[in-house]
């Protein structure tokens, strides 16, 4: 990454604190998703507002 996003996130203040990051997984989803199309099967899904499996808007 190039040091200008680094400072727009104020990464030097984390980096302070020794977090790096290192170990953390994240994803981001855009929608729409086709969520019946076959890689989203239900053990896929997870709806961390309501603390459900599987959800559709």
């Amino acid at each position: 990454m190039g040091s200008s996003v680094l400072s727009i996130v104020n990464a030097s203040a984390a980096y302070a604190l020794s977090f790096t990051g290192h170990g953390i997984t994240m994803g981001i989803a855009d929608l729409p998703v086709n969520y019946a199309h076959s890689a989203f099967n239900k053990n896929n899904s997870f709806d961390i507002m309501v603390n459900a499996p599987a959800t559709t808007d």
